[in-house]
């Protein structure tokens, strides 16, 4: 018969297997946590990495779609709403519903939605027309941008520059000019429509009788309404 000492425990069948049990699940929680840490990294960098190539796609798709063609990669384009608008010489049967009639020099002009329109030579149907000079609107377009020149400032949309009128009655509303094109005024964009054109070994941008010169300012491309340069077809 063994003999026990006093304080001596007597080991317990099964303890020591539970311990090395435990540690062993420990070990394989904290490789198994190990592991999913090192997943979510890895789908981290995939999701950047993505995203990267979007952008780049992005860019690339914006590229195609707005350059000139010409090895500069200047832009014209419209700004989602703010340029919209119907082509210069694009025929229409009838008018808008909504348009109203302004005068200028005696002549007729339809406006609607910041569209100006005449009657076709033919007599038949209605052109677009670029915005004539001293037609006096009591409604902007929806959306206009502020164009600041050597102090005073206009309001500009799809190609046109309006100046803003006192109103007639005291408690009446303004009404709004539309202006020659201001040189010196600059924009960011124009409408999609403007011609391209060479002139001197320069590039410019004509849209009816306005010539803009685009340049940088910064990493974008600006346009600034120019006097009709000397040898312009136009």
């Amino acid at each position: 018969m063994t003999s026990r000492r006093w304080g001596e425990q007597t080991p317990v069948p099964g303890n020591q297997h539970d311990r090395s049990q435990n540690t062993d699940n420990r070990q394989a929680d904290r490789s198994q946590n190990q592991d999913d840490r090192s997943q979510d990294i890895d789908n981290r960098q995939d999701d950047r990495q993505d995203f990267a190539r979007d952008q780049q796609d992005d860019r690339q798709e914006f590229y195609d779609d707005n350059s000139w063609g010409w090895g500069h990669g200047y832009g014209h384009g419209y700004g989602g709403a703010l340029m919209a608008g119907i082509v210069l010489g694009a025929a229409v049967a009838s008018l808008p519903s909504n348009h109203t009639t302004v005068y200028v020099s005696g002549a007729p002009y339809y406006y609607s939605g910041g569209v100006y329109y005449q009657q076709a030579p033919s007599g038949s149907g209605y052109q677009v027309v670029q915005a004539p000079a001293g037609a006096d609107v009591q409604q902007l377009p929806d959306q206009t941008i502020n164009v600041n020149v050597e102090g005073d400032t206009y309001q500009y949309s799809n190609g046109a520059y309006y100046k803003e009128k006192p109103p007639e009655q005291k408690d009446g509303k303004p009404s709004y000019e539309v202006v020659k094109p201001p040189e010196g005024a600059t924009v960011q964009q124009i409408p999609k429509d403007a011609k391209k054109e060479k002139i001197g070994g320069d590039d410019y941008l004509v849209y009816g009788e306005t010539y803009y010169k685009p340049f940088y300012s910064g990493s974008s491309v600006v346009y600034m309404v120019v006097a009709k340069p000397d040898g312009a077809t136009g």
